[in-house]
C-alpha cells in the first residue's frame, strides 16, 4: 500500500507521456488492417522521408554557404536577410502544415493531459518538449545551426558565439510560433474568424506568388537574374533596417556582426534582446495554457432562442431521377459546403495557383507536354485528400446512418456523387485557364481528361474503403492540433503520384514511338476498369460498413 501512496515524480509522469505516445504508434498496427498500414507506410514512409530529406537538405547546406560568404566575403549586410528569409520560410511551412493537419504526423494530443492531476509547470514543459519534434522545428533548427557552422568555417573563434546566439533565436521563433498557434486556437474557435483568417492567410499567399511570378517574367531564371533578385531583397530589408532594427532577425545578426567586430558589449546587449522577446512569447504562450489548463473552453454556440420559430419548415430537395434518401445526403453535404467559408475558399484558390503556375513565367510554361497534367495533378491532390475520410465531419451522427432505414450505398453514393461534382467543375475550370493561355495537343487533351476519370474512380474507390477502415473525426474548431488519419497521406500521394506517373510515361512513350492518341485510348480502358472496381465496392459497401462498425464508432464518437 506504501507504493500506492507515493507521489510520482515528474520524470514518471514524463516516462509514461513517452511510453503511451510510443504504445499509440505500436496499436496502430494491431488492427484488421495492421498488416496493410504496415506494409503501406514502410512502402510510403520510404517515398516520403525521401522527398522530406531531398527538400530539406537544399535549405540546410544553402543556409551553410549562406554564413560562411557573409564572413568570408565580408557581407554583414546579409546576415539579417538571410534569417528575415528563414523566418519567412520556417512560419509560412509551419502555418500552412498546421491548417493541413492531414499531412502531418500523428500522435497523442497532448491537451488531453488537463484531465490528469499534474501541475501546470509539467504541463507546459511537456507540450514545449514535444513540440520540438516537428519537421518544421527539426529543418529549422537545423538551417539555423548549418549558418552558425559556415561562420564558424570562415572564421573558427566565432563559431562558438554564432552557434548559441542563432540557437536562441531559433527557440525565439518556435516560442513564437507555439504562441501565435496557441491564440489562434482560441480565435478560430468562433467559424466567422475561422473564414476571416484563411481569407488573409490566401490572400497573402496568392500576392506573394504573383509577385514572384511577375518578378521572374521580367528578370528570367539565370544565375545573374536570381543574384540580382537577391541584392534588391537585400536592399529592401537596409531601407527598412530603422524600422526592424529591433526585430529578433535583426537583433541576432547584430549579436553576431558585433562580436565580429570585437565589440562584445553591444553583442551582449542584442543577444539580451532576443532572449526578451523569447521571455515575452514564452510568458504569453503560458498565459493562454493556463487559461486552457484552468478549463477555458470557447465555442460559437449561441444561446438558446425563447422564441418559437415562425413559418413553415422549409422542404428538402427533390431531385428527379433520385431517390429522397439519396437527394437529402446530397443537400446534407452541400449545405456542409456552403456552411464551410474555409472550404470554400480552398475550392478557388488551387485555381489561382494554377493560373500562376502555367503562365508565361510560371514554373511549368517552359514544359507544355506536360502542364495540363501536372497543373490537373497539383488540383487535384488537395481535392482528393477529402475524399479518404467522407464520414470525418459527421462524428456521432454515424449512429444515425446504422439506425436510419437507409443503405450505406446511398449515403456513399451521395457523398461521391457531390464531390465529383466538385473535382470535376475545378478541373474544367483548371483545363480552360491552362487551353487559354497555351495550345495543348488535341491528343494531350483527350488523354489527360481521361486519365482524369481513371484517377477520379481510383480514388474514390480506394478513399471509399479507407474511409471505412481508418476514419478520422474532423473537429472544425481546433484545427491546429487535431490528430490525423495515420497513412491517409501517404496513401493520396502513392496513388496520385502512381497515377500522374503512369501518365507521364505513356504520353511520353506514346509520342516518341509516333503514335499521339494510342494514350487516349489505354487510358480510357483504365478508366472503364477503374469505375468497373468503383461499382464492385459499392455493391460490398454495406456489408464492408458492417464489418467496420466498432471502428467507426470508436474514432467518430470519441472526444
Amino acid at each position: 500500500m506504501a507504493r500506492l501512496t507515493t507521489i510520482p515524480r515528474a520524470t514518471d509522469h514524463f516516462a509514461a507521456i513517452a511510453q503511451l505516445r510510443w504504445r499509440l504508434f505500436i496499436n496502430a498496427f494491431r488492427g484488421r488492417s495492421g498488416k496493410m498500414s504496415l506494409a503501406a507506410l514502410i512502402i510510403l514512409r520510404i517515398i516520403v522521408y525521401s522527398i522530406a530529406a531531398a527538400i530539406s537538405i537544399g535549405p540546410i547546406i544553402g543556409s551553410g554557404f549562406a554564413g560562411y560568404f557573409v564572413i568570408a566575403r565580408s557581407e554583414p549586410l546579409l546576415l539579417p536577410t538571410i534569417l528575415w528569409i528563414l523566418s519567412a520560410i520556417w512560419c509560412f511551412i509551419s502555418f500552412s502544415a498546421s491548417l493541413q493537419p492531414a499531412l502531418q504526423s500523428g500522435g497523442f494530443d497532448l491537451s488531453q493531459l488537463i484531465r490528469f492531476p499534474i501541475s501546470f509547470p509539467f504541463y507546459l514543459g511537456t507540450r514545449i518538449f514535444f513540440s520540438f519534434f516537428s519537421y518544421t522545428t527539426i529543418v529549422g533548427f537545423c538551417c539555423l545551426l548549418a549558418t552558425a557552422t559556415g561562420i564558424g568555417i570562415a572564421q573558427p573563434g566565432l563559431f562558438l558565439w554564432a552557434a548559441p546566439v542563432l540557437l536562441l533565436y531559433g527557440f525565439t521563433l518556435f516560442s513564437f510560433l507555439r504562441m501565435i498557434f496557441l491564440w489562434l486556437d482560441r480565435w478560430l474557435a468562433q467559424r466567422r474568424t475561422r473564414e476571416i483568417v484563411a481569407a488573409l492567410f490566401v490572400s497573402f499567399s496568392l500576392a506573394v506568388q504573383l509577385l514572384a511570378s511577375s518578378v521572374r517574367s521580367h528578370t528570367g531564371h539565370s544565375h545573374s537574374a536570381i543574384a540580382s533578385r537577391f541584392d534588391l531583397l537585400a536592399r529592401v530589408i537596409v531601407r527598412l533596417h530603422p524600422f526592424i532594427a529591433f526585430f529578433p532577425p535583426n537583433l541576432a545578426s547584430n549579436a553576431i556582426l558585433r562580436m565580429h567586430a570585437a565589440q562584445p558589449i553591444q553583442a551582449i546587449a542584442s543577444m539580451l534582446g532576443v532572449a526578451a522577446f523569447c521571455a515575452i512569447f514564452l510568458a504569453l504562450y503560458a498565459l493562454r495554457l493556463r487559461g486552457e489548463f484552468r478549463g477555458e473552453n470557447f465555442s460559437e454556440t449561441s444561446a438558446r432562442s425563447t422564441q418559437s420559430p415562425s413559418g413553415k419548415p422549409a422542404l428538402g430537395w427533390n431531385l428527379s431521377g433520385l431517390s429522397p434518401a439519396l437527394a437529402a445526403c446530397m443537400e446534407k453535404e452541400t449545405r456542409y459546403l456552403l456552411r464551410g467559408g474555409n472550404a470554400l475558399v480552398g475550392l478557388f484558390s488551387p485555381l489561382i495557383f494554377v493560373a500562376i503556375l502555367t503562365n508565361r513565367g510560371g514554373a511549368l510554361s517552359r514544359s507544355p507536354d506536360i502542364m495540363l497534367p501536372a497543373a490537373l495533378a497539383y488540383l487535384l491532390f488537395g481535392l482528393f485528400a477529402t475524399l479518404y475520410n467522407v464520414f470525418g465531419t459527421d462524428g456521432p451522427g454515424i449512429h444515425l446512418y446504422f439506425l436510419a432505414p437507409v443503405r450505406l450505398r446511398d449515403v456513399f453514393i451521395a457523398k461521391n456523387l457531390v464531390s465529383t461534382a466538385l473535382i470535376t467543375t475545378e478541373v474544367l475550370l483548371a483545363t480552360l485557364i491552362v487551353t487559354y493561355s497555351h495550345k495543348i495537343a488535341p491528343p494531350v487533351l483527350a488523354a489527360t481528361l481521361l486519365w482524369f476519370v481513371f484517377a477520379l474512380f481510383t480514388n474514390l474507390t480506394v478513399g471509399n474503403i479507407r474511409s471505412l477502415r481508418a476514419p478520422r473525426r474532423v473537429v472544425i474548431g481546433k484545427t491546429m492540433r487535431q490528430p490525423p488519419s495515420r497513412g491517409g497521406a501517404y496513401i493520396t500521394l502513392l496513388v496520385l503520384f502512381g497515377s500522374l506517373f503512369l501518365c507521364m510515361a505513356t504520353l511520353w512513350l506514346c509520342r516518341h514511338f509516333g503514335y499521339p492518341w494510342l494514350p487516349s485510348l489505354i487510358f480510357l480502358a483504365l478508366a472503364a476498369a477503374a469505375f468497373a472496381a468503383y461499382i464492385r465496392v459499392l455493391h460490398r459497401i454495406d456489408t464492408m460498413a458492417l464489418a467496420q462498425r466498432d471502428t467507426l464508432t470508436r474514432e467518430l464518437c470519441k472526444t
